[in-house]
């Protein structure tokens, strides 16, 4: 595969927590040998970015608007700062105490929660259990096709659909 011949790299990025993450499709893309003059753009949809990379990058397919697109996600949280706000513009004495932003970035101020408990009251209240969660790997998606399953190094099972 030609680098060359990609039409767009498209990536998710939760937080970033690097002096240069914000150009970080950009990179990604320079970094795996594509065109100078080949567009990229960060994407950021909290846990989902990755995801969403990827499903921007088959719409531009699907469209007409890419033949190649190079799309994931890319993620560094070991990184994340802890923060003093307010010490751009000064502080009282005393004042400035850090802020865990990690942490903080991944807390929901709307409701109070840390976005994994999002997920878990979301399945509380929709009564979706660990089990039909599971599930979704063996339902045959609407187009048909055939499940491949595997076990992972690891022991772990592994399945998609082909």
């Amino acid at each position: 595969m030609d680098p060359a011949e990609f039409d767009h790299a498209i990536f998710g990025n939760v937080m970033q927590t690097s002096a240069d993450a914000i150009y970080g499709a950009r990179h990604v893309g320079l970094k795996a040998g594509l065109k100078v003059e080949t567009p990229a753009v960060t994407v950021n949809r909290l846990c989902g970015s990755g995801i969403e990379a990827i499903v921007q990058g088959a719409q531009r397919l699907l469209l007409g608007e890419a033949n190649m697109v190079l799309a994931g996600g890319m993620e560094n949280m070991t990184q994340a700062p802890f923060v003093i706000r307010g010490a751009r513009t000064g502080l009282k004495l005393g004042g400035g105490a850090l802020e865990d932003f990690l942490f903080v970035g991944l807390t929901d101020t709307y409701c109070g929660l840390p976005m994994a408990l999002t997920a878990e009251k979301l399945a509380e209240q929709k009564r979706i259990t660990r089990k039909d969660a599971d599930s979704l790997c063996v339902a045959q998606p609407a187009g048909g096709g055939s499940r491949v399953q595997s076990v992972l190094p690891d022991g772990r099972k592994s399945c998609r659909w082909k």
